[in-house]
């Protein structure tokens, strides 16, 4: 070991426990206790090491004396320091500037501080340099379901069918657009209002306005409406807008119309017209010659003598006047009603079937075919009494013994009633087993099928019951149905349940079984194949 090289020992504190001098290794020194028991004791360090604990080399006694590194830096000698990140100098004197290099982006403004530097951004971008663009979007700004497009320090939206505004947050009520025939829709606060076209009016110009409403057509002008306006078709001979210029050259009336008219009895609508000629317009009157006013069912229609719902009383002598101011003519027109063939009353005919039969529970459709004039009602009784069910048809649901009998049909007209009784039977017969299952030898431990399949009406009921050769077992053994009870899987069979299996089908009138043997054996076992 070189020798110590302090010439005045620095003070330490040692552990407490009986004083050994012992080497400070990671210090490069020793301690002396020197005998102390107050836990005070001295370090010597060895050759080129120096300090409290010896951690400093020879030739930086100067650093330990006097430190000239700044800002946290490390001496190294008197010369020499080693600078902490983000100073630099001979003493680290030095803040090095982080901006010097303009590391902020799109205009943003650099701070510089120790080892660090912050960047104040330009509106719209962010990041720690600036780089990236704010996303407007981010905060989800547009209201309704409208869809945001980010743009530089901007944004805007889309919005969905009904809103408008920046932000999509205004009702749009125009969006439907409501306003019709060329109307202009404003929209306002809790609705809208449409602002019509010239010749149209309501709260979405949905009407249509009526110049001719004011009947400005004169002389019997015929108004004829358009969009905001009208227009007038006159009379022979007269002209103007208003059809107000009367004609220069006047023509009595002359009358175009057929002198005879036959007409059908029961005819729903029938109009004859009077056309007449003239200059000015003939004024045109419809009256009856033969009778004191023209009948209840018949009246004029400007030119046209209308009559509803024709009758043999209609036949007679109308006369059709046409006058102007220049003459008078009359044309007499003869009406004909032709009668209706009268058709003979018939008492009702019954065609229909004495005996109807269907299966038991099935349905039964009982038709009455009917003849006669006028047309009868039907009714229906069975056993005397009478059914809700009218018409030629009646059906009967569920035949079974309770509803089987007569049904009578009874047609009735003003010219008197006929009927029909319909014999309804229910077919039925016991059940006959046609497939019965059959004897079967089982290896135990393995499943098999059995088939029971029986006819009847109505159709039979399945069931099945096993009884073991020992009779100590009447239980069927592990089992499945299928096919409502038609075919029957065992499952898994013993040898000990070895018996006789059973099918037997049964409805309301009979019953019908079959029996087999079913044999369980063990695979070892010899006997049958």
């Amino acid at each position: 070991m070189s020798t110590v090289e302090n010439a005045h020992p620095q003070l330490c504190i040692c552990p407490i426990f009986p004083r050994l001098d012992a080497d400070i290794v990671e210090y490069h020194g020793k301690c002396l206790t020197y005998g102390h028991e107050d836990g005070v004791c001295y370090v010597n360090c060895y050759n080129g090491y120096v300090g409290d604990s010896c951690e400093l080399k020879t030739g930086t006694r100067e650093c330990y004396n006097w430190n000239p590194c700044q800002n946290g830096g490390t001496c190294v000698d008197a010369s020499k320091c080693f600078c902490r990140n983000g100073y630099t100098g001979r003493s680290c004197e030095t803040n090095i500037d982080e901006c010097a290099s303009s590391p902020c982006q799109h205009g943003g403004v650099c701070h510089d501080g120790v080892n660090s530097l912050t960047c104040t951004c330009s509106t719209g971008y962010t990041g720690i340099h600036c780089e990236s663009d704010t996303n407007e979007c981010i905060s989800n700004p547009c209201q309704h379901g409208g869809v945001c497009h980010d743009a530089f320090n901007n944004f805007t939206c889309t919005c969905t069918l009904g809103y408008t505004g920046s932000y999509c947050e205004t009702v749009d009520a125009c969006a439907s657009n409501p306003c019709q025939n060329t109307g202009v829709c404003i929209d306002q606060n809790n609705g809208y209002t449409c602002t019509c076209a010239k010749g149209f009016v309501g709260i979405h110009c949905q009407y249509d306005i009526n110049e001719c409403h004011s009947f400005p057509c004169r002389n019997k002008g015929v108004c004829n409406d358009l969009i905001n306006g009208y227009n007038c078709s006159c009379q022979p001979g007269y002209s103007g807008k208003h059809c107000q210029n009367e004609p220069t050259i006047k023509i009595a009336p002359k009358i175009l119309m057929n002198e005879v008219k036959p007409i059908d009895e029961g005819t729903q609508l029938y109009y004859i017209p009077c056309f007449a000629e003239g200059i000015p317009q003939p004024e045109v009157k419809w009256e009856s010659i033969d009778k004191p006013y023209l009948p209840t069912n018949s009246k004029q229609v400007a030119d046209f003598l209308i009559f509803q719902n024709v009758t043999t009383n209609d036949t007679g002598l109308y006369m059709c006047t046409a006058k102007n101011e220049i003459g008078t003519d009359i044309k007499v027109v003869h009406i004909i009603v032709k009668a209706k063939l009268q058709k003979i009353h018939s008492a009702p005919i019954i065609h229909a079937l004495s005996m109807v039969q269907v299966n038991y529970y099935g349905d039964a459709r009982l038709v009455c075919n009917v003849k006669g004039y006028p047309s009868p009602a039907i009714n229906w009784k069975y056993n005397n009494i009478l059914l809700q069910s009218s018409g030629n048809i009646i059906v009967v649901h569920n035949v079974t013994n309770s509803t089987t009998g007569y049904y009578t049909c009874i047609a009735t007209n003003d010219a008197g009633t006929s009927q029909a009784n319909v014999l309804l039977k229910a077919k039925y017969d016991v059940p006959r087993i046609i497939t019965p299952p059959k004897t079967t030898v089982i290896m135990t431990g393995h499943s098999h099928n059995f088939t029971c399949i029986a006819t009847g009406h109505p159709p039979p009921s399945i069931k099945w019951s096993f009884k073991s050769f020992t009779k100590q077992s009447t239980a069927l053994p592990s089992h499945q149905l299928h096919q409502q009870g038609r075919l029957l899987t065992l499952f898994s069979i013993k040898t000990h349940e070895s018996g006789t299996l059973t099918c037997t089908a049964e409805n309301e009138f009979g019953n019908d079984k079959a029996s087999v043997a079913v044999v369980f054996r063990h695979p070892s076992t010899s006997g049958f194949g």
